[in-house]
């Protein structure tokens, strides 16, 4: 049971290791897709490197035997003074209370995709556009919909429709539950969620370009995004 919380604090350091790098290096190019793969791949990269033994022939293991995390954090020595009660005592208690983390994150994670699959069945449906009663602007794109307040005038709401569909074209849902799950695995980690952030960072940007790209005009476009409120949501 102890591998668990061993994989996570290893992942964990991997995941802001590579997050640190994206912001002193990447963060201000403008090859947007380019950052969009890096930070999918980081998160894959953290998610599967701490599950593998890598070794070079001659040396033995990259790594010590207890892996990053032997390394990085500090060693318990056990005195045969019966402080090794205590010490599995306080093991016990620190996994626990990580495998209570990652179950209410994916207790969040299950509730908020039923909301969104109930409002895509019940919901006022146009093709694959969802509205929704509310008095708000919000205006977001999930599981291949768009979701809008019906409170939201006809001119403004065909041009955030269309930015929705850029993110379902561009598939920016699948990518922000990826980092969802990852949140719910390093829920105690905020790079992973600065990493979410500046995933959805980079969609905004891809599926700006795409609008202006097709024709938006730019001014009346940056209006739109000041006065309005553009939000990809996802349940995870």
């Amino acid at each position: 049971m102890t591998g668990i919380f061993i994989y996570a604090v290893e992942s964990s350091i991997c995941l802001t290791i590579l997050w640190a790098f994206h912001e002193i290096a990447l963060k201000r190019d403008t090859r947007h897709t380019r950052n969009r793969y890096y930070l999918l791949a980081s998160m894959i990269f953290s998610a599967v490197v701490p599950l593998l033994n890598i070794r070079i022939t001659g040396t033995g293991n990259i790594l010590p035997p207890g892996g990053l995390a032997s390394f990085l954090l500090p060693e318990i020595t056990v005195s045969p003074s019966g402080h090794a009660q205590q010490t599995g005592t306080f093991l016990a208690v620190l996994l626990w209370l990580y495998l209570a983390g990652v179950i209410v994150a994916g207790t969040y994670i299950i509730a908020g995709s039923a909301v969104l699959l109930k409002l895509i069945l019940a919901g006022k449906r146009n093709g694959s556009v969802i509205v929704v009663d509310s008095d708000g602007c919000d205006c977001f794109s999930a599981f291949a919909h768009v979701f809008i307040s019906s409170s939201i005038k006809d001119d403004q709401a065909i041009r955030m429709i269309n930015h929705e569909m850029k993110h379902i074209r561009l598939g920016h849902h699948t990518d922000l539950m990826l980092a969802g799950l990852i949140t719910a695995v390093q829920w105690f980690n905020p790079a992973a969620y600065l990493m979410k952030r500046s995933l959805q960072a980079v969609h905004e940007y891809e599926a700006d370009n795409e609008c202006i790209t097709e024709g938006e005009d730019l001014r009346t476009y940056q209006e739109l995004l000041v006065t309005s409120v553009f939000r990809t949501r996802t349940p995870v």
